[in-house]
């Protein structure tokens, strides 16, 4: 399974969790238990609930129980909030860049005349 980021997963993990749902509540009206349908899982009451109701399980070891791939935990960008998996920079800054952050030397003439007229002198 590929790594994902947190709050994104593969479309195969989602369909596998609303296939187990569906089969949870099945069981259900069948056994009109909660603890019958726990037991087969080998998962808690209170987990097979929430599971019945929608909610994903995060734990890897109920994960695992419930036969769900486990979520793999990868930093996520401070800036935007998404995973860089291709680049590993921000798409906002990948491709722009500030005169301010290079050298004098590196600068393009017109740049570096525009900074020259518009310049503040420092006056402590």
């Amino acid at each position: 399974m590929p790594e994902m980021g947190f709050g994104m997963q593969t479309t195969m993990g989602r369909t596998e969790f609303v296939r187990l749902q569906r089969k949870a509540k099945r069981e259900y009206r069948t056994y009109r238990s909660f603890r019958k349908v726990a037991r087969i899982y080998g998962v808690s009451v209170a987990s097979m609930r929430r599971v019945i109701l929608g909610y994903e399980p995060r734990h890897p070891t109920i994960r695992a129980a419930l036969g769900l791939p486990t979520f793999v935990t990868i930093a996520a960008c401070s800036k935007c909030g998404r995973v860089h998996d291709l680049y590993k920079v921000c798409p906002d800054k990948r491709h722009r860049t500030r005169h301010s952050d290079r050298r004098i030397s590196d600068m393009p003439t017109p740049a570096l005349a525009w900074k020259f007229r518009n310049r503040t002198d420092y006056a402590p």
